[in-house]
């Protein structure tokens, strides 16, 4: 499965179904990091604010080639 890049680097990764979606985009600032989904537009994860999902239809969905 997929795994984001930046996550691949950190030893410990949020517990959030997010970890494993393409639609994930993942920052990191010193301290803070961040979960965008590019499928409904919103931080769906942060630090500050854990929220974990366990499930999301977003990683049936297929990207435009």
């Amino acid at each position: 499965p997929y795994t984001s890049p930046l996550l691949d680097r950190m030893d410990d990764r949020p517990a959030t179904v997010c970890v494993h979606c393409v639609h994930s985009m993942w920052s990191k600032s010193r301290h803070d990091l961040r979960c965008y989904c590019r499928l409904m537009y919103a931080v769906v994860w942060s630090n500050r604010e854990p929220t974990n999902l366990i499930e999301c239809d977003g990683h049936l969905l297929q990207t435009q080639p």
